[in-house]
């Protein structure tokens, strides 16, 4: 119900926002704004929410080895 790049932008704002993150808020916000503008080319859900677990995989992964 709202043109694509505002739906993109108020996507990327929830989020980041979701996120709880105030250092991280611009850097989430542009994450959450690609991954909508990815979900809008392929619409398949499934690619976002995989990409969504290997990030989250190498950051728990990273956090958990050291790097």
């Amino acid at each position: 119900f709202m043109p694509f790049w505002a739906a993109v932008v108020v996507s990327g704002l929830i989020f980041s926002a979701h996120h709880m993150s105030v250092t991280g808020f611009i850097p989430l916000m542009m994450l959450g704004m690609v991954w909508a503008i990815l979900y809008a080319k392929c619409r398949n859900l499934m690619v976002t929410v995989l990409i969504h677990a290997m990030w989250n995989s190498r950051v728990f992964l990273g956090s958990w080895l050291g790097f």
